[in-house]
């Protein structure tokens, strides 16, 4: 059976009791590293420069394949930044992480079928969420950007 990295044990920590719960099953189906838990505004920051330049006072994107998140750490803040425990964590499929997308869409669903079962039981207080669906209404077309492997508690 797969087990998490120590790396990958102290990012989860730094996440709510809820995504710390889900990805301690996760892990016993799906071989997985927990890429982040909770980030620093400047972390963040960094995060929400890619794909982007700076021109005339503002950011404007550049490179849309390579824009990561919309929220830069400060003004626009992610469930990455909340404190003292993070809304969101992103995991990736082990060894694949993000290079196959059929992959990361298959650990997704997985994801979000075991929180599903989780929240149902009891075991785990709010429901989850995914970048595959941002809005959750089941539809996976109406995606402005695609972000599987982030996962984020519903409030």
């Amino acid at each position: 059976m797969a087990s998490y990295s120590d790396k990958s044990i102290e990012r989860l920590q730094t996440a709510e009791a809820d995504l710390q719960i889900l990805f301690s099953h996760v892990i016993k189906y799906h071989d997985n590293t927990i890429v982040y838990g909770q980030r620093t505004p400047a972390l963040q920051f960094e995060l929400f420069k890619k794909g982007r330049e700076y021109e005339d006072g503002k950011w404007f994107i550049s490179n849309k394949k390579l824009v990561v998140t919309n929220c830069d750490g400060y003004d626009i803040k992610s469930d990455h930044n909340i404190e003292p425990l993070s809304h969101a964590v992103d995991a990736a499929p082990y060894p694949t992480l993000y290079s196959d997308e059929n992959a990361v869409r298959h650990f997704a669903a997985m994801v979000l079928g075991i929180a599903k079962m989780l929240y149902d039981y009891g075991a785990i207080e709010h429901e989850i969420g995914s970048g595959i669906d941002w809005d959750n209404d089941n539809d996976l077309r109406d995606q402005k950007m695609f972000d599987a492997c982030h996962f984020f508690i519903i409030q």
